[in-house]
């Protein structure tokens, strides 16, 4: 099945964004969360591969970038996620959707929001192609 890149928009306004807003409110998250691109992802796997060098740089680039301190020395937190279609990396559930977490010191600093891929194909097909 091919999608036209003008429904793309929709799929990502009506079907991803509804999903992430939903987890987000579920887990009383208020304030803003930053999309981490898929292509940046690593899997454990890649992870277990990588050097120790390579994974701090991997994190501090890709994950702690957005952790800054306040003028009052507080921790800000920017929590990033990304979809996957990775059951794996999405063991917890609330509300019907399904997520993973990384957290730094107790805080989530990550999360991974599962996508089913039979559920994203029948939305795709629902619309007027």
């Amino acid at each position: 099945m091919e999608i036209h890149s003008s429904h793309i928009n929709v799929v990502n306004e009506q079907f991803l964004q509804l999903k992430v807003d939903a987890l987000f409110n579920a887990l009383n998250i208020k304030h803003r969360v930053n999309f981490l691109d898929r292509k940046l992802l690593i899997t454990e796997k890649e992870f277990g591969n990588m050097q120790t060098e390579l994974a701090r740089s991997y994190f501090y680039e890709h994950l702690f970038s957005n952790i800054k301190k306040t003028d009052s020395g507080q921790i800000q937190n920017q929590i990033m996620f990304t979809m996957t279609f990775d059951r794996d990396l999405a063991p917890f559930k609330i509300e019907n959707i399904s997520y993973g977490v990384i957290t730094l010191g107790q805080k989530p600093i990550f999360y991974y929001v599962y996508i089913d891929l039979q559920e994203l194909i029948r939305f795709i097909k629902s619309l007027s192609l």
